[in-house]
Parts: structure tokens; sequence; C-alpha cells
């Protein structure tokens, strides 16, 4: 887990999916068959981010921001 102490812009989040998913990802996915999946935030719709993603090749998961519908999402998905 990684606290945020400082004012997160697009580069601190790059630096966290950095530190974070990639090595989770490598130890438990290794062929990177994964379906990441975030909010709307605006941090992570920034231009950065989003050509970080493609760069990356991360598969995200279609996730509207704050809808009680989430669940539905995932299990469309599942089946």
């Amino acid at each position: 887990m990684d606290f945020v102490e400082v004012n997160m812009n697009a580069l601190k989040y790059i630096d966290i999916l950095e530190d974070n998913l990639w090595p989770v990802v490598a130890r438990h996915i290794p062929h990177n068959n994964s379906i990441f999946q975030d909010d709307k935030a605006p941090i992570h719709r920034a231009r950065e981010v989003m050509e970080y993603r493609v760069k990356c090749k991360i598969t995200m998961l279609s996730w509207p921001a704050q809808s009680p519908e989430n669940v539905e999402n995932v299990w469309q998905r599942l089946k």
C-alpha cells in the first residue's frame, strides 16, 4: 500500500502504478492477461496517464465514476 503525502498529479499516479501495479502483475499474472480497473477521477484520465497505459498495453475495464451499477460491469465481464 502506498500512502500519498503530497498533492496527487498524473506523474505521481504513474509512479504509484510503476511501483505497485507492475510488481504484482509480474509476480501473479506472468502473461499479463489482466484487466485494470480504476474510477474516472480526473487524474486517472490525464493525458500522461492515458499515454502510459497505451505504452504499457494496460487493458482497462470500463467503469463509470460513482455509479451504483458498477458491480454490473464486473459481472458482465466475468460471464
